[in-house]
């Protein structure tokens, strides 16, 4: 990906490298849900945030199992751990994620 060679591309770095917390992921949100408007935020602290997942697409199969998942920590080095162990605790949910042709 070459995002930092052009100056759009520097400036969105910029914004995003800017951003702490729950801040960084609506901005993902907004970004993202413009080219899948089908994307959801996860509400902060409720069933889906827990388990780690902040923003996802629910199978079009299941109301139960997610298309997709993401997780989004920012790029402060501090979240390396953070990140790490909430992959885990997705992983080990029980929720899966399915394929979809």
């Amino acid at each position: 990906m070459r995002i930092k060679s052009t100056v759009p591309g520097r400036n969105l770095l910029f914004e995003l490298s800017s951003l702490v917390d729950h801040q960084f992921q609506d901005r993902c949100h907004a970004y993202i849900s413009r080219v899948y408007p089908d994307v959801v935020l996860a509400a902060k602290m409720k069933k889906v945030d827990r388990m780690g997942i902040d923003l996802y697409q629910l199978s079009a199969k299941s109301d139960c199992d997610f298309k997709l998942a993401h997780q989004c920590k920012g790029f402060e080095t501090r979240f390396e751990k953070i990140t790490v162990r909430t992959v885990r605790q997705f992983a080990g949910s029980g929720q899966k994620i399915r394929k979809e042709n």
